[in-house]
């Protein structure tokens, strides 16, 4: 067998391997959302924020909570710092808090998140880590998110707004802009970037995950946890859900994960 045709097996088997072992990982977190007597619960306070957290317990062994805002809350909306990326239509949600949350299950409210944001009847945009600072545990979740397929879950890459690279320009770090001059220059796709930055450093942080918006084209997921009755949403977006909707679906077939 040609030297490139083992590769592409290897890769091939480590991406089957991988996307095994995942979906394993989120169905165990399922069983164990239902194991501790909870749900997860998704609320909209406002019309431009929305909090996930699971539903507490009386043993309060299961928490964790992850709020999320959209751009124009956090005084992205000029047209220098709108983070419309490759293939958006609007801006990407920023999480913005996060509480200390059980461990092993904080990964499935960060994909529920996801999958909720991206629905193109929902709020059809991507996710972005928080654009100020990201916690170690964090940071983890967005690098497992950064190395799945695109046919799961897809990237977009954004750029550092000019607002950022003079501020730290002020403080004698030279951070260079994907395109940074014209024509080949895409002001649509710049955003803040501190977190991407302090990540990194200047001269790669393009190269962290934290630089990127996440966005998932199937909602499998929250799709389950409907059917075994372990989510709540406000009821426009459980309308979006409804089982009539959806064909037979079992827990974990047609999930592409890693």
């Amino acid at each position: 067998m040609r030297r490139k045709e083992t590769r592409i097996l290897f890769e091939n088997w480590n991406r089957y391997l991988l996307k095994e072992a995942t979906a394993a990982r989120v169905m165990n977190m399922i069983d164990d959302l239902e194991k501790f007597n909870s749900k997860i619960t998704i609320e909209e306070p406002k019309k431009d924020a929305i909090t996930i957290r699971y539903k507490p317990t009386k043993s309060g062994r299961l928490r964790g909570s992850i709020q999320c805002s959209a751009s124009g809350v956090l005084g992205m909306n000029k047209q220098t710092n709108l983070g419309i990326g490759k293939g958006e239509v609007n801006s990407p949600w920023y999480v913005t808090l996060t509480s200390t949350t059980t461990d092993g299950m904080g990964p499935l409210l960060y994909e529920v998140l996801m999958e909720y944001i991206s629905h193109s009847s929902i709020k059809n945009s991507a996710l972005k880590p928080d654009y100020s600072s990201v916690s170690d545990d964090a940071r983890s979740v967005w690098e497992k998110f950064d190395k799945r397929p695109d046919s799961d879950i897809r990237k977009i890459q954004l750029d550092v707004d000019i607002d950022t690279v003079d501020l730290f320009k002020r403080r004698g770090d030279n951070i260079e802009q994907i395109t940074p001059v014209p024509p080949a220059d895409n002001i649509k796709d710049d955003t803040r970037q501190f977190s991407a930055i302090y990540d990194k450093g200047s001269d790669d942080w393009s190269s962290s995950s934290l630089s990127r918006a996440y966005r998932k084209d199937n909602h499998d997921l929250i799709t389950s946890l409907v059917r075994r009755n372990l989510i709540e949403m406000p009821d426009y977006a459980s309308k979006l859900f409804d089982e009539d909707r959806f064909g037979d679906i079992e827990d974990g077939e047609g999930w592409d994960f890693i």
